[in-house]
């Protein structure tokens, strides 16, 4: 399951709440809800853009496991949906550093694949899903 922003948020709260979630994997959302302390029941990825970097922190506690977090720079949050692609002059209406959408598109894409063909397909894709990547910064991993 995964999702950006409020897509993000909701598919953190799927996995803290629903047995049937293998993985999740969460693009800059805040999470927020009646369950943001309640553990995960999967791996999981939290991938933040530059400004947001943290914003979840208090809510992964010593409680969940297999937490992955990851900064990517220079990134905007607009920068993850497909809003750029649509409107490129959402850059000048956040006011900050832009990435190129399609690069920043193709990492996202690259991520998720192999986050995913790791937790669900079980492929013998191993160790750090954002190696080679020098945008992303790695955060704390948080496991039991």
């Amino acid at each position: 399951m995964f999702g950006m922003s409020r897509g993000g948020a909701a598919a953190t709260q799927f996995c803290k709440t629903d047995a049937r979630c293998l993985a999740g994997f969460n693009m800059d959302g805040f999470n927020y809800g009646s369950h943001w302390n309640t553990p995960l029941k999967a791996p999981f990825t939290m991938l933040y853009s530059a400004g947001n970097t943290g914003m979840n922190d208090f809510t992964f506690t010593h409680q969940y496991r297999n937490v992955n977090q990851y900064t990517f720079d220079g990134a905007m949050h607009a920068d993850f949906s497909g809003l750029v692609f649509m409107a490129p002059f959402i850059h000048y209406l956040e006011m900050g550093k832009s990435v190129d959408a399609q690069h920043t598109n193709d990492i996202i894409n690259l991520l998720h694949l192999r986050f995913f063909n790791q937790h669900v397909k079980k492929d013998d894709v191993e160790g750090d899903i954002a190696k080679g990547i020098p945008e992303l910064r790695a955060g704390k991993a948080i496991e039991d």
